[in-house]
């Protein structure tokens, strides 16, 4: 995993799908120190396995909060 703006990117597009406004959405992230989070826990979209690897190998993880986080 390489922590770069591209791969950051590149993992939002793949959340975004989550949600009915895909990058149009207005709020779904969140931060807390070095974390940042993607909240996509209350969306009914179901990440396929591809996906999921994509995004771990982006450097996102699954998180306790019901989405997505991100170390910076």
């Amino acid at each position: 995993m390489t922590a770069t703006i591209e791969n950051f990117c590149k993992g939002l597009q793949i959340l975004s799908q989550a949600f009915p406004k895909g990058m149009q959405e207005t709020y779904f992230l969140g931060a807390e120190h070095d974390i940042i989070y993607v909240y996509t826990g209350d969306e009914d979209y179901e990440f396929t396995e591809k996906e999921v690897q994509l995004l771990e190998e982006y450097g996102f993880h699954e998180n306790d909060v019901g989405g997505w986080s991100y170390f910076t």
